[in-house]
């Protein structure tokens, strides 16, 4: 083996600590050794004894144990493995012999198999877990009982048949009595109007604009305006209808005594408010 000398191994550092400035690395092949450190023109005093040693002394070792480790001759090392398990050697699953009850009482046998074999399994447990928001454990769990023969019965609706839920009796009543709760109506999704509601076209501002122009104008209305004065003259009291029958138009029959003609007649504005009630 070829002693190394110690312009080599200072040349090969300070090159390292350079590339490594730039993050970039070279490789051994690429290096070009100093035949001293002369030729290098690198003074004593820049380089410490000890470093120097230390340095020399790793770079051995890494050389020694690289060569020990390409001999064709030598096994090299390999992580242990674990004992394996012959062929006809089965996993032996935990089997209670006796399981007793909350009561007390004795059953029969019964294994408890952690593993439940489903193809579907997954699937189910995802369509569960998302449809009823709840954890995955809980259904893990309830899919290990149930492949191992694990659920009981705690008794609960054996007077009605075995069955936990209620009579058909008592789920009528239940329907009956949630149907005969009043429903509200929005007046935005109405078709027809009653007398306890108006058009949702129609409000207080609508009505008094009405009142308005057919009082002050004394003109005819449209067919329009006549349908929305009708409207209106449901929800008004018979003695406050006064209002409603200045108009001209022929459309509008309701007129009462012939209130509607005479105010026609009649000229200037004090004599029509005098025939106001």
């Amino acid at each position: 083996m070829k002693p190394i000398r110690r312009g080599e191994i200072w040349l090969k550092w300070a090159k390292y600590k350079e590339d490594s400035r730039n993050d970039f690395r070279i490789s051994d092949a690429e290096i070009e050794y100093a035949p001293s450190t002369k030729s290098a023109n690198i003074q004593d005093k820049c380089f410490d004894e000890q470093v120097d040693g230390n340095i020399e002394q790793n770079f051995q070792q890494r050389r020694l144990t690289e060569s020990r480790n390409s001999e064709p001759g030598k096994p090299k090392r390999c992580p242990k493995r674990g004992k394996k398990r012959p062929p006809d050697e089965k996993k032996s699953y935990n089997e209670n012999k006796l399981y007793f009850a909350a009561k007390g009482k004795e059953i029969a046998a019964r294994s408890f198999n952690q593993e439940f074999r489903c193809e579907c399994k997954q699937n189910c447990t995802d369509i569960v877990v998302t449809k009823e928001k709840i954890n995955q454990n809980p259904v893990d769990v309830a899919l290990t009982k149930y492949f191992s023969n694990m659920i009981i019965c705690d008794g609960r609706g054996l007077e009605i048949g075995g069955k936990n839920r209620c009579t058909d009796k008592q789920i009528e009543t239940i329907i009956h009595h949630i149907n005969s709760f009043p429903k509200y109506i929005s007046h935005y999704c109405r078709n027809k109007t009653n007398s306890n509601f108006l058009n949702p076209h129609l409000n207080l501002t609508k009505m008094y604009d009405l009142y308005q122009t057919c009082c002050d104008n004394g003109k005819s209305l449209s067919a329009d305006k006549l349908e929305d004065l009708k409207e209106i003259s449901k929800l008004v009291p018979a003695d406050a209808k006064w209002f409603l029958y200045l108009s001209k138009s022929a459309e509008f029959k309701d007129d009462v005594d012939g209130f509607g003609s005479s105010v026609n007649f009649e000229s200037g504005e004090e004599n029509k408010e005098s025939l106001h009630p």
